[in-house]
């Protein structure tokens, strides 16, 4: 069900006109292993937008993650998200850009299914995003400034993604692919975005390690994005 799903909307796409964009993820994680089961991680991430020439938000979080079975891994975190909402033209007046600070919480379990040096994974993610109330600046169509507040808004999204890694033997190197989609829970279950992703994951040694990849999004079927994603972590 959950591959036709993500085929069915992949087609749905396909047939409409969109605007694009290019943008780069970079994310710094630092990892503290506690046996084999559990870990927590503290991360900081960054993100441009329109063709890489803008901040589309920065990022810092603090998550946890342990092994109930061999096959099976829960995790919850908490990041602070800073977003910036580029300036916007409306029919009849100009939004100015401005800066907007969230919350977010998640929680998710993981699946995995090794055949042969492959390894299926299949995540299930419910996390809520809030956003407080805050005021903006708007221009009327004859240059007059206008007040405005945008209202708080609290959104549940439910992200599954579906994913393969392959354990190539005697190299540093694992690729990966996976595609994900975003379920807006506080809007009648309205699929709101698609990912797709395919990359690698190098490891230098035992603590040191880098992912590169390519990211290709679709925002509410009409703003795709093309992403250069890099990461880097170092474990303890």
């Amino acid at each position: 069900m959950l591959v036709a799903a993500f085929v069915a909307m992949a087609q749905s796409v396909s047939a409409q006109v969109d605007h694009h964009d290019f943008g780069v993820w970079t994310t710094v994680e630092v990892k503290k292993d506690f046996g084999k089961k559990f870990d927590i991680a503290a991360e900081a991430e960054l993100r441009t937008q329109d063709y890489s020439q803008a901040v589309e938000r920065w990022t810092i979080g603090l998550g946890a993650s342990y092994k109930i079975v061999s096959w099976l891994k829960a995790d919850i975190g908490y990041k602070f998200i800073e977003k910036q909402q580029l300036q916007e033209t409306k029919k009849s007046y100009i939004i100015d850009s401005y800066w907007s600070p969230r919350h977010r919480v998640y929680a998710s379990l993981t699946g995995k299914l090794k055949l042969g040096r492959f390894e299926l994974s299949l995540r299930e993610r419910y996390q809520l995003t809030c956003r407080g109330e805050q005021s903006i600046v708007k221009w009327d169509k004859d240059g007059n400034l206008v007040d405005d507040t945008k209202k708080a808004k609290n959104e549940s999204v439910l992200r599954s993604r579906l994913g393969v890694d392959w354990n190539i033997r005697k190299s540093p190197f694992t690729p990966f692919a996976s595609c994900e989609m975003h379920n807006v829970i506080s809007d009648n279950w309205e699929i709101e975005k698609l990912r797709w992703i395919i990359g690698t994951k190098y490891k230098f040694n035992k603590q040191h390690s880098i992912e590169v990849s390519y990211v290709f999004q679709d925002v509410n079927y009409d703003y795709k994005q093309h992403i250069l994603s890099l990461g880097y972590c170092y474990k303890f």
